[in-house]
């Protein structure tokens, strides 16, 4: 059984998945957290691998198909993983025995913020922006 984990715009409460109609693909096991350090990056977020607590939402996949959606949307192409802006990533998650897939940002991060509870959502919602789909 694979699983995925959302940390950004395809948690809960954005319209993401729905407009990208994969939610029947996947279904919602519970909020988890995974090591990494999330940064801010305007109107998305970009985890890193590192030594800090990411909040996300785990998915039980139920279409492997769903990764012929997210990829392209996660700007991850397998045929080319070093230009790729995401890598997908198998990280250590509960209630996921060989782990989750999340997409780890591959670009230099420039000085951008660190959202240091790692809460995407929480630190949305402290910073609303006009046009949120949220």
């Amino acid at each position: 059984m694979e699983h995925v984990l959302f940390y950004g715009t395809l948690r809960r409460g954005f319209a993401v998945r729905r407009e990208l109609r994969v939610e029947g693909m996947l279904e919602w096991v519970g909020e988890r957290t995974v090591s990494g350090v999330l940064h801010d990056l305007g109107p998305y977020p970009a985890m890193t691998l590192g030594d800090g607590t990411v909040v996300g939402d785990l998915y039980r996949v139920l279409d492997p198909a769903v990764f012929d959606v997210l990829d392209p949307y996660e700007g991850y192409w397998p045929q080319d993983p070093a230009g790729s802006w995401y890598q997908r990533v198998r990280v250590a998650v509960a209630d996921a025995p060989k782990g989750a897939w999340v997409y780890v940002y591959n670009r230099p991060l420039q000085a951008r913020a660190v959202v240091e509870h790692g809460d995407w959502i929480a630190h949305r919602n402290a910073r609303p922006s006009p046009g949120e789909h949220f």
